[in-house]
């Protein structure tokens, strides 16, 4: 196998936007998450929201998109963003032990089924991580499916801890295409 390379996009490029599309919709369609999107509702709500305002990373097997992650700075989650949900309820606790100003929304990481169970969503977290923390960032929070998460065991192994804050998305049914309707977030220290 090839050497698997982790780069970050800097500009909109066609080629790797629509390769990023299939991957991001592929993995989400498939358990635990069983979510549906379209080619338009990922460019507009994951990879332009990011490209803009936050991260994308690509890991690379040769040419080939093998996985994704983004994250974005909290603050800089525009009205217009679907994660706006997540910014307004997490603004809103005073029981997250850490400075949501200085916080960075690790919003999606996937990695193709083939791929996985060799470290490769670790190492897209770890970036991730670099990226936020050279922003000038101090930590990090994630959300992910209450039960069944794939994410969830590398978040806990970086060292992670679980905020004891539960979000019903049952309301959100125009942007959560999910067969899971609670949410459970994870924060750590960059």
């Amino acid at each position: 196998m090839e050497s698997i390379n982790i780069i970050q996009v800097k500009k909109d490029d066609l080629k790797k936007r629509q390769n990023f599309v299939d991957i991001y919709k592929q993995v989400f369609s498939e358990a635990p998450y069983f979510e549906t999107y379209n080619d338009e509702w990922v460019i507009k709500n994951v990879w332009q929201q990011h490209l803009v305002n936050g991260f994308i990373v690509l890991a690379l097997c040769g040419k080939e998109i093998i996985g994704l992650g983004c994250c974005i700075p909290l603050l800089k989650i525009s009205d217009d963003d679907p994660n706006v949900k997540v910014k307004n309820f997490l603004l809103g606790r005073q029981d997250i032990p850490i400075s949501l100003h200085l916080t960075c929304y690790m919003s999606e990481v996937a990695v193709l089924q083939k791929f996985r169970h060799a470290g490769l969503g670790r190492r897209l977290v770890q970036e991730r991580f670099a990226l936020a923390k050279e922003a000038g960032l101090s930590s990090y929070i994630m959300r992910t499916a209450a039960s069944g998460s794939l994410s969830e065991k590398i978040y806990l192994s970086l060292g992670a801890q679980e905020a004891e804050v539960l979000q019903d998305v049952s309301d959100h049914a125009e942007e959560v295409n999910s067969s899971s309707k609670l949410r459970k977030f994870l924060y750590g220290r960059l």
